[in-house]
């Protein structure tokens, strides 16, 4: 997740919608719909160029991307 935040930092928006394209399928694998949705959210906005809708879908993902990944440690944790 925070290299989807360090991507966004230095205006590199192609590698951004890449990346989030490429996690998309990741999260989906994983069962983690909502940061699956934001990260499509993200390499589709990339197209528009709208740099406020980004921000703010870039923020949600790392706030998103970075609880799912918290709860699935948090899952495997509880099955040891």
């Amino acid at each position: 997740m925070n290299a989807a935040n360090a991507t966004w930092r230095v205006g590199a928006f192609h590698r951004l919608a890449k990346g989030a394209r490429s996690v998309v399928g990741m999260f989906g694998q994983f069962a983690m719909q909502t940061a699956a949705a934001v990260a499509g959210k993200v390499a589709v906005i990339v197209g528009v160029s709208d740099h406020a809708a980004m921000a703010a879908l870039v923020v949600q993902l790392v706030r998103v991307g970075e609880r799912s990944l918290a709860a699935f440690g948090d899952i495997a944790h509880l099955q040891r």
